[in-house]
């Protein structure tokens, strides 16, 4: 179900204005008075719940800002918003809209960002954290002139084969063998090959920690894993770093922010768990893999020429689609803004 918010409901004031563009939900009835108290009795409706919202005091109004619709694009995660310019900064209501909206769904394409330039993404990417460049040095030989290094250029470089070029068909999340790995992964669609072709894939770690088999969640709910480079320093590596790294982070996650656990994982960067063996480790990592990654628990976008797409990797996993061929477009600018070390708050082994 679509949000669907006209002008005059972005005048809302106050609390009940950011109760609605945070929620995702339609207004069924609306009474705005920007100079007078609001004292209406107003229905919202989400999916299949109801919920009833009461105002008995006069709320300041706040300044309004331009209209966004803000759309589910899947029953666990991600949303598209439609009708922002992201070349404008951004006032501390509108990223406060934002990142709850990043927070429920966890993946979220802002359409139609034609006109953002590198240091645009920059700055909007800051809002959650620095934007630094990529720490083991992934691309550094191939990166184009005149874009800023904390602006990663990911693009199809094949000539005549798929051998010897850049690609990230595994289920991962970005980083994670980093003491602080990143929070937010923000990717723009400059170039794409034709629809169908080069998607990415999206896996909500909530809900797979959420849904894990009882037995299993009591597991793996104290373990710890290690996360490092080894798999890009075979002779079959997928990426070149010029760089290596190797930390210790929890197997299950608590976010910062919102509280909720998740599976946190990484197939190119786990080499084992803590008291496992290799073939052990080997064989856990890709059971809960399987599990995470399930149809139902995973979404698939489509990439559009200038889509901006943000997701939150302390509880999502995802996955390149290479099946694109030699002399198609696809060019990407990434950035990602700085997270926090991971950790784990569980009242109990079995906590959700």
């Amino acid at each position: 179900m679509s949000t669907r918010l006209s002008q005059t409901s972005l005048q809302v004031c106050g609390q009940i204005s950011r109760r609605v563009l945070r929620s995702g939900i339609s207004v069924e009835s609306l009474s705005c008075r920007t100079a007078s108290p609001l004292q209406n009795r107003s229905i919202f409706q989400h999916k299949s719940k109801m919920s009833t919202l009461s105002l008995n005091e006069t709320v300041p109004a706040e300044p309004s800002h331009v209209a966004y619709q803000v759309t589910p694009l899947g029953p666990v995660l991600a949303a598209e918003i439609v009708g922002l310019d992201l070349t404008q900064p951004m006032s501390d209501s509108l990223f406060n809209e934002l990142d709850d909206i990043i927070g429920e769904h966890l993946v979220v394409c802002f359409r139609g960002q034609h006109a953002l330039s590198p240091e645009n993404q920059i700055r909007f990417t800051e809002a959650w954290g620095p934007a630094e460049p990529h720490p083991l040095g992934s691309r550094v030989d191939s990166h184009p002139a005149g874009i800023p290094r904390n602006v990663m250029v990911v693009q199809n470089t094949m000539k005549k084969n798929k051998i010897g070029t850049v690609r990230n068909d595994i289920w991962h999340t970005d980083l994670s063998c980093m003491e602080r790995p990143v929070g937010l992964s923000v990717l723009h669609a400059k170039e794409v090959p034709p629809p169908g072709w080069g998607d990415t894939m999206f896996a909500n770690m909530q809900a797979a920690w959420q849904t894990l088999p009882p037995m299993l969640r009591q597991k793996v709910a104290w373990m710890n894993a290690v996360h490092d480079t080894s798999h890009f320093e075979g002779a079959n590596r997928k990426e070149n770093f010029t760089r290596s790294a190797s930390n210790v982070h929890p197997v299950v996650r608590t976010h910062p922010k919102t509280g909720r656990h998740a599976l946190y994982i990484s197939g190119n960067f786990i080499s084992q768990f803590e008291g496992l063996t290799k073939d052990d480790s080997a064989h856990l990592l890709q059971q809960l893999i399987d599990h995470a990654t399930a149809p139902e628990n995973v979404y698939r976008h489509r990439w559009h020429p200038g889509d901006l797409v943000v997701w939150d990797n302390r509880a999502t996993m995802h996955y390149a689609v290479f099946d694109y061929l030699p002399g198609q477009p696809r060019t990407m600018h990434r950035t990602t803004a700085a997270g926090e070390r991971p950790f784990r708050r569980l009242a109990e082994a079995g906590a959700t």
